[in-house]
Order: C-alpha cells, then structure tokens, then sequence
C-alpha cells in the first residue's frame, strides 16, 4: 500500500484517508490516537524512504496526505449507511478503514451488522474507494463479550467483501490489554459499566499506540514500537521514534 500512496502523492495529488467507526475511531477523548500515529508514521516513512534526498522533499508527504476522521461517538453500522453521503463520500476518500460494529449490540440485531456493512463496503468501492475493514480489539469483560460475538462472527462473513480485511480481534489478545484498558468509566448503563469501573471498550493512548501498530504492519508492511514511542511522547519528543532497532 505505501508504493501506492507514493505513487500518488508523487503526482502532486492528495491522498486521502477517511477513518469510519465509532468511538474507538473518533477518539477526541485520547491522544495521542492511532488515527494521528498513523498520520504521523505515514509522512515519516514516505520522506525516509523515498523523498529524503531533497531537503525540501519531506514536503510531498506531508502536504500530500490528508486524514479524515468520519468517526462518530456511539454510531452502529446503520447510522453509517445512512450518513455516508454527507459524512464520508463527501470528502472524495481514496482509501477508507473500517472499524465498526461494537455498538450494533444496543440496537441492532446481528444480521442486520453484515447486511449494513456489505452496503457500505459496496458503496464506498462503488466510488473507486479502497476498502480495510477491521473487527473490534478484543474485548476483555466477559458479559458484554458474548454479547458481542454474534456480531463479531457477522463481521467476518463480509470480511471477503472488502479489499483487506484485519482481525484486531485476534491481533491484540496479543498484546498487553490489562495495559491498553486504563481508563475508569464514569458510568455508562447501556453497556453496564458502573462508575469506577474499568472501562474495557475505550483503549487509552498506549492502546491507541498498539492499534496503530496493528494496521501499520497490516496495511503498510511498517514495524512500529508502541512502547517506545509512548516513551518518547511522555518525555515532550518533538518527533517521537518509533522503530525497534533505532
């Protein structure tokens, strides 16, 4: 994929991303966020690795890519298909990341999940937009677990409708989730969290960090260090490393 944006940028035209999800995607309530590591990292590689003999070439990147947050707190996959026009398609995407579904449990029923996400899917290619659709991080809570995996199954039926299709579900059991899942919730009947409890849908920024490492392996072929980037955005690093070996 980042030939691919190479390649467009290159000609001076903007590549856009636009991320599709809910809260976990919107993210105002955290940062850094995997939405910004991504942009971040992005500009990073392309001007090391094909731009950084001109000294003003870091330009192309980063004037070249653009993200677009179309996350929105507490969406299901139907407010989605309802509001792709305005919220989505608008922006003129070329490439979309999917993470959806967590929030069909309130309202929808599962069936309704795959059918909701192979319209969206269908539309957003319909447009000449390439598609990763993502299932949920792994949540750890076990009530509002097996209420989700109905869902979670219904997810990867379509999952042969996008371009790529990345399992964060099975990716971050992997990963340190007792560190990723800090935050304490101020209470939110609806998924039956009580205030003080440990709130298991939201990552926080170290979790943000391993979602991103997550998509940056999965979509990019790029190797990220979450731990040592948090680091060194603890410490006040203008421009954070990343890399295992640096």
């Amino acid at each position: 994929m980042l030939p691919k944006v190479k390649e467009h940028i290159e000609n001076h035209e903007i590549f856009r991303i636009v991320t599709i999800g809910d809260s976990i995607t919107s993210a105002e309530w955290v940062h850094p966020n995997w939405r910004e590591i991504l942009e971040y990292v992005l500009k990073s590689e392309l001007t090391d690795r094909y731009f950084s003999g001109d000294p003003m070439g870091w330009k192309i990147p980063s004037w070249g890519i653009r993200f677009i947050n179309a996350g929105l707190d507490g969406a299901t996959t139907a407010d989605h298909v309802r509001l792709l026009p305005a919220h989505t398609l608008f922006h003129h995407p070329h490439f979309a990341i999917v993470i959806l579904g967590c929030n069909d449990v309130l309202s929808l029923e599962p069936h309704e999940t795959s059918e909701n996400l192979k319209t969206l899917i269908s539309q957003l290619k319909a447009e000449g937009i390439t598609v990763a659709l993502c299932n949920n991080p792994y949540i750890t809570d076990a009530t509002y677990r097996e209420k989700y995996l109905p869902y979670h199954a219904q997810i990867e039926t379509v999952a042969h409708e996008a371009d790529c299709f990345i399992d964060l579900w099975r990716i971050t059991q992997e990963y340190p989730l007792d560190r990723m899942f800090t935050f304490i919730s101020e209470g939110n009947e609806e998924v039956g969290m009580k205030p003080g409890d440990i709130d298991y849908l939201h990552p926080n920024a170290l979790g943000n960090a391993f979602i991103a490492k997550a998509l940056l392996k999965e979509l990019f072929a790029i190797d990220f260090d979450p731990v040592r980037y948090m680091k060194d955005v603890h410490n006040g690093e203008m421009f954070p490393t990343y890399s295992y070996d640096s």
